[in-house]
């Protein structure tokens, strides 16, 4: 699969290991082990414990009176695994994490995005909603496919990998002793965009819309991870794994097919390619699985620190946090993640005439939002959803999402009240029987609405 990197082989004792980037060096020269798996870290007592923050968030002042680099070690360290679907990523990566004392951070679900802190299922009122307004998850994506709306899915899915792996890096600063793994990132997503477009599911428009979008939001980004290891399992086996696994939307859907499979295999191999140049790649032949014990004696004999800046950018943008004040600053940077989530909205898609949404139509969402399903205040100041009167005064906990210590996804409770900024009608009183208010699942197949 790799054969158009310059990689040597490594006769590590894990036979799956096809081919690596690690080691570029005589065999006389010893190894310097950068990662110590569970079973043999202990960590150093004179450095601080954990940072609270998803308690105390790390705010601005956080800066001046706790420091970033003093709780670091070998184990601050950020592996990322990719493969295509049905490869057995989330295995992999879970007891990958379990064995090494990492923390673990699956890949982007929408379904955590679309579930409220009350535990609304938003999906449930969709047959409120105009259809301009019915976001997209998995499930409607595979069973229509040559939907309008498969751009803002799309959409969705990259903004949510940003975040995700905002939290994979505000977690290893605020923790320092304990790293991450986690599972396809935003700079691998271009990887389903391509294949996506290939098969006419994505517009001209959107596609070059996304890479403009790509490029000037990861560039606010400078820190790759140390380490992403690929599975490769054949798009062959991948299909007999979809298959067992037996999700049915996902196996009667219109998407997943040997074509679409390859396409995504090809795109992997263009992502490893640039990868290369900022991380260690791993490759591991996964036809047949492995054991992941032999995976993690590998990784510790991989040195996740040295910067050959003559030779590569590898770790270039870790080794390039000039001082303590900057590493404070990404930290904070990386904790509350407006400033980068931000510039989102810098980049608006009027290009794309399948994203924008009509004023009428973002009426009646924010009247079914405010009076249906989410309230008309922000998460946690809503008394008659079971909120504390008393609590939304004394408790740090309950704040607007802009000012919360911490959230995970911005959009599982922000969707509504960031929508509603985009138009403001002054009154919109939609005439909607009473019966029809209530909750139900939102099924549509082959762009045909089946439960209206």
């Amino acid at each position: 699969l790799l054969n158009f990197l310059d990689m040597a082989f490594i006769g590590f004792r894990c036979n799956n290991l096809i081919s690596s980037t690690i080691l570029k060096l005589s065999s006389c020269k010893p190894l310097h082990r950068t990662v110590t798996s569970k079973q043999f870290y202990t960590p150093d007592p004179d450095k601080p414990a954990p940072w609270p923050y998803k308690e105390k968030g790390y705010r601005w002042w956080h800066q001046h009176i706790d420091r970033t680099t003093k709780r670091l070690d070998e184990n601050s360290r950020l592996i990322v695994v990719e493969g295509n679907i049905g490869s057995g990523k989330g295995k992999f990566s879970r007891e990958l994490a379990e064995l090494l004392g990492f923390h673990y951070i699956p890949a982007v679900n929408l379904d955590d995005i679309f579930v409220d802190s009350y535990g609304i299922d938003r999906r449930h009122y969709y047959h409120l909603l105009p259809e301009s307004c019915r976001f997209f998850d998995a499930k409607l994506f595979y069973e229509n496919p040559k939907h309008k709306n498969v751009a803002n899915f799309q959409y969705m899915m990259f903004y949510s990998k940003v975040e995700n792996y905002l939290n994979s890096l505000a977690h290893l600063m605020n923790t320092g002793r304990q790293g991450v793994v986690t599972e396809r990132i935003a700079h691998s997503d271009f990887v389903f965009v391509k294949a996506m477009h290939e098969q006419g599911f994505l517009s001209d428009d959107f596609y070059d819309y996304y890479f403009k979008l790509k490029k000037h939001i990861l560039a606010t980004i400078p820190l790759f991870p140390h380490l992403v290891i690929y599975l490769d399992c054949p798009v062959r086996k991948c299909m007999e794994n979809i298959n067992r696994r037996n999700i049915p939307w996902e196996n009667n859907g219109k998407v997943i097919d040997f074509s679409y499979l390859e396409t995504i295999e090809n795109g992997y191999r263009e992502y490893l390619k640039q990868a290369d140049d900022e991380s260690i790649i791993m490759v591991y032949d996964w036809e047949n699985s492995g054991e992941v014990a032999l995976v993690v004696e590998d990784i510790e004999k991989v040195d996740l620190d040295t910067y050959e800046w003559h030779k590569n950018n590898k770790f270039e943008g870790w080794h390039n946090i000039a001082s303590e004040a900057w590493w404070c600053y990404r930290r904070w940077q990386y904790t509350s993640k407006v400033s980068i989530m931000r510039h989102f909205a810098t980049m608006p898609c009027w290009d794309v005439p399948e994203m924008m949404i009509h004023p009428d139509d973002h009426g009646l969402l924010t009247w079914v939002a405010e009076n249906v399903i989410s309230g008309k205040y922000s998460s946690g100041y809503n008394t008659d959803k079971g909120d504390s009167f008393w609590k939304i005064f004394f408790s740090s906990n309950t704040r607007n999402l802009r000012n919360a210590c911490w959230y995970d996804h911005y959009w599982r409770d922000g969707w509504y009240h960031h929508n509603r900024r985009l138009y403001a009608p002054t009154v919109y009183l939609p005439n909607i029987p009473e019966e029809e208010l209530k909750p139900r699942e939102f099924i549509m197949r082959d762009n045909k609405v089946l439960n209206a």
